[in-house]
């Protein structure tokens, strides 16, 4: 059943807050991986339409409400290939009911919510692209707004994606260890003392955050 095409700006707090009364059990790096999912799916909640959540599509002529999209009859528009583009997406009647569908539809793409846990971002955002969006590949600069918004999330959470990969914190104490013995050998083999502790420093810096990056 087709519907006019509405905006429907959804801010981060209420959409946190609408999966989180769907699903109050849900752990902090699945919700950043789902609000992220949905934060690059409707450029920062600006372009959500009909609270579409997901951004997810719909098929024409579904019983189901849904809006066509404005280039599915602007044949100059290479959108307008179905086959390059979906010509329809779903409609619902407010926040709760869009996330609920969106949710339904990460919980099938296989791995996704399993690899966010375990920090392994990459990995989380291909299972994403190939079991949500239905594509072999995206763009790196699709990963990198994902990768920006499921670390801010977290961090609004108080959780280090560190934290959330196998022994995370004792594996940046090892690197930090590691950087500063050799920043100190270095150092203090040439005699210098003065400066020992800074060069040790930045050699457990630099390792710790060489560990960190994705």
């Amino acid at each position: 059943m087709e519907v006019a095409r509405e905006r429907t700006p959804i801010g981060v707090d209420a959409l946190r807050g609408a999966i989180r009364s769907l699903r109050p059990d849900m752990g902090a790096a699945e919700l950043a991986a789902a609000i992220a999912v949905s934060q690059v799916e409707t450029a920062d909640g600006g372009s959500a339409w009909n609270w579409n959540a997901g951004n997810v599509s719909a098929s024409l002529g579904s019983a189901s409400p849904y809006w066509v999209a404005p280039w599915h009859d602007d044949p100059d528009d290479p959108r307008s290939d179905p086959t390059r583009a979906p010509q329809a997406f779903r409609a619902y009647p407010d926040l709760r009911a869009g996330v609920a569908d969106m949710l339904d539809h990460l919980d099938k793409a296989p791995g996704f919510f399993t690899l966010a846990r375990a920090g392994q971002e990459r990995d989380a955002f291909n299972a994403y692209v190939r079991g949500y969006v239905h594509a072999e590949g995206a763009s790196e600069a699709s990963l990198r707004y994902w990768v920006r918004y499921f670390r801010a999330e977290l961090s609004r959470l108080g959780v280090a994606v560190l934290d959330l990969r196998p022994h995370g914190g004792a594996a940046l104490l090892f690197a930090a260890g590691v950087g500063l013995g050799i920043g100190s050998a270095v150092a203090f083999r040439r005699g210098r003392a003065d400066w020992g502790f800074a060069l040790a420093g930045a050699g457990a810096l630099s390792t710790a955050i060489g560990m960190f990056r994705t």
